[in-house]
């Protein structure tokens, strides 16, 4: 098993030490990696990988669970490679289980499953719920050197038909850019295509994505928030136009979610760089302000969020846009609506109050882009039904913490236990049993040094005409003589 489920990669047990070591440190430096586990430790992990060469996948799930347990960091290599093999040849509904699992796997050591990388791509025959996951999958796992194949991938699954997947791959573009700030640059070229999609869900999500990768330096991406707000009229989506809005203003509440001071964001952004992003800001507020009557509530919201924070930072060309908002606010239908222009109309007008400037400018970041498997991960133990489903299944018990002391390894010897009781036995005086196993041992050994193929090519013919327990097929000459008369 070692040679068949062997890999080069996987690192010496000594250089593992080390790495242990060196990522224990409040426990001491530990000189070799055996002595992380015990005899009988040892002993169950041994005796469960010949089971990594099953054929049932059960089996193979359950040793894999047991192996990323309780296994070394050294020892999983043999585990994904059979359980990768496992997955390719399932097509059935075993194979989102196994998958699922996988993912768990993948998340806590993504450097294993790296080098089956290939192995997630996802088949046009696989259902939705399996395409999802292969995507998180291959997002948690990836490599800087498999990025471009990765991106050449995501590019062929974004033409895809089904709009559900098509946003999965855009998330998993999201996670990608999170991770490699290096291929940002061109990620957002791909959304910036896929911003004006005739799908909502595809045009809201590409933008939303699009919000996440440049928030935090918004001066970065001055091109990509010009471009999308050239497109504001071809945003389908009315998340999407909001998006649009909170992210050219975006760089007005920057000091609050970076904790620092207005000053202090200016310098790091620039002067002039921030009066482009202000007049961009305003360029996109007075855009979406033509047809104030037509968005939707959220919309109309943030349209007055955006000229409420140009005016606090005294952009005096959005006073006239601003009073033109507030007064068609006050008609609309949306009570929503009417009591946040009130509420923004008597902030603007007290002056120099700093408390109107912290509610406006009031704002946090975005959530990071999570995959699923972030949020259900290790709550439940790897295999079982409450890890498939998410939540606490009837009959449910987690795994107990490791003992601090190790076990007697009597709890194990059950044969030297045995024997131990039969010498007892003997040595009380009991001879007739003493006798009766040895007459009993003795014909059970000369019946197994006896063979009924012994006589079985002899030529020599026995005398008396008795039943023969041998498995000789000759007749005695009275018998021949016999049958001759009849």
């Amino acid at each position: 098993v070692d040679d068949f489920y062997g890999e080069e990669q996987a690192g010496s047990p000594d250089q593992v030490a080390a790495q242990a070591g060196g990522d224990a440190g409040k426990g001491g430096v530990i000189r070799n990696a055996e002595d992380l586990i015990t005899d009988d430790h040892r002993l169950l992990l041994r005796c469960s990988w010949p089971l990594l060469q099953s054929r049932n996948s059960a089996v193979l799930l359950a040793v894999a669970a047991l192996q990323f347990d309780f296994a070394p960091s050294y020892e999983h290599h043999r585990c994904a490679k059979a359980v990768m093999f496992c997955m390719r040849s399932t097509r059935t509904a075993a194979e989102y289980v196994i998958l699922n699992n996988v993912a768990t796997f993948a998340y806590r050591y993504p450097d294993v499953f790296a080098p089956h990388f290939t192995g997630f791509f996802v088949r046009a025959s696989d259902p939705l719920h399996v395409k999802c996951l292969k995507l998180d999958v291959m997002t948690e796992i990836i490599k800087e050197d498999q990025i471009p194949e990765l991106l050449k991938e995501l590019q062929a699954y974004l033409r895809d038909n089904e709009m559900s997947f098509v946003s999965n791959a855009i998330f998993a573009l999201g996670r990608c850019a999170q991770k490699h700030p290096k291929i940002q640059e061109r990620i957002l070229k791909s959304l910036m295509a896929l911003s004006t999609h005739q799908s909502e869900e595809v045009s809201c999500n590409s933008v939303q994505v699009t919000l996440a990768i440049a928030q935090e330096h918004p001066h970065m991406y001055i091109q990509q928030i010009a471009k999308l707000i050239k497109r504001y009229r071809f945003l389908v989506s009315p998340k999407a136009r909001m998006g649009v809005l909170w992210l050219s203003s975006c760089h007005l509440t920057l000091h609050n979610r970076l904790g620092k001071t207005e000053e202090e964001v200016k310098e790091m952004i620039g002067v002039e760089t921030f009066g482009k992003l202000c007049d961009l800001a305003y360029e996109a507020a007075r855009l979406a302000a033509l047809d104030f009557i037509g968005e939707a509530e959220e919309v109309k919201i943030q349209i007055l969020n955006s000229f409420a924070k140009l005016l606090i930072h005294n952009v005096a060309s959005a006073k006239p846009g601003f009073d033109y908002v507030v007064a068609m606010a006050k008609g609309d239908a949306s009570y929503n609506v009417r009591d946040r222009a009130r509420l923004y109309a008597g902030l603007i007008a007290s002056e120099g109050d700093s408390l109107s400037k912290k509610i406006i400018l009031a704002s946090e970041n975005l959530k990071p882009i999570s995959s699923p498997t972030d949020e259900s991960n290790g709550h439940f133990a790897i295999g079982s039904l409450s890890h498939l489903v998410n939540h606490c299944a009837p009959g449910y018990q987690s795994l107990p913490d490791f003992r601090d002391t190790p076990t007697s390894s009597s709890l194990r010897d059950s044969v030297a236990t045995r024997g131990t009781s039969v010498s007892q036995a003997q040595a009380n005086g009991n001879q007739y049993a003493n006798n009766t196993v040895d007459n009993t041992r003795r014909e059970t050994l000369s019946a197994m040094n006896e063979s009924p193929l012994d006589n079985f090519y002899s030529d020599a013919e026995e005398d008396s005409g008795e039943y023969s327990d041998s498995y000789s097929y000759s007749y005695s000459e009275s018998e021949e003589d016999g049958d001759e008369e009849s």
